[in-house]
């Protein structure tokens, strides 16, 4: 088996394991928003959409910032902005501010959170951000199944042309050595040598 396969096999094995760990973690934090869902409180609020990135997280389209009021505590969130079903629909006349990012659309949107706590909010409500979160790990942990076809695929291939080759080993030379041949002629002459004996007996 060559370096360059173990090198290979070596990354898949890390690959699927990191797959199967992220798929992992999904469905426990799936389980988590699952489990807030039936509960989950709602509020209204004002939001204000820029385009700007949030971070290191991956916002498709513009972002929605908002800050919201339970028991007397303020709590603020950013998201991606919810669709509007159409035009201007949403659009209050809390009016238009230019910022750096362009035009700041005040908009009033519903709001989904933890009662528990609070700062666990989003604009998407737990039930389908639950969903969204087990489609990672269905996504995650299929990715790791294939990687351990391939992987097996690959190792049967592998000692497949191995045995077809006669177990060709190559030296620190360069010299192809035949360990098969080298045995069946090792018998073929210690026969010889035995037939030799006894007739000279």
């Amino acid at each position: 088996m060559s370096s360059t396969w173990k090198g290979l096999a070596g990354s898949m094995v890390l690959a699927v394991i990191a797959a199967f760990a992220y798929g992992g973690f999904c469905i426990y934090a799936a389980m988590q928003l699952e489990a807030i869902a039936p509960n989950q409180g709602t509020t209204t609020t004002y939001t204000f959409a820029t385009s700007r990135s949030s971070g290191s997280e991956f916002i498709e389209g513009p972002i929605c910032n908002y800050a919201f009021v339970v028991n007397g505590s303020r709590y603020f969130g950013h998201g991606e902005c919810p669709r509007q079903s159409g035009g201007n629909a949403g659009e209050s006349d809390a009016g238009r501010l230019q910022g750096f990012a362009g035009d700041l659309k005040f908009t009033e949107t519903k709001v989904y959170y933890d009662p528990a706590d609070p700062s666990n909010n989003d604009l998407t409500d737990f039930n389908a951000r639950s969903e969204a979160v087990y489609l990672k790990a269905k996504v995650s942990i299929g990715l790791g199944i294939l990687l351990i076809l391939l992987l097996v695929s690959g190792a049967a291939l592998i000692s497949k042309t191995s045995r077809e080759a006669g177990g060709i080993v190559v030296d620190a030379e360069g010299t192809v050595i035949y360990p098969d041949r080298l045995f069946s002629e090792g018998l073929n002459s210690d026969d010889n040598s035995t037939k030799i004996n006894s007739e000279k007996q």
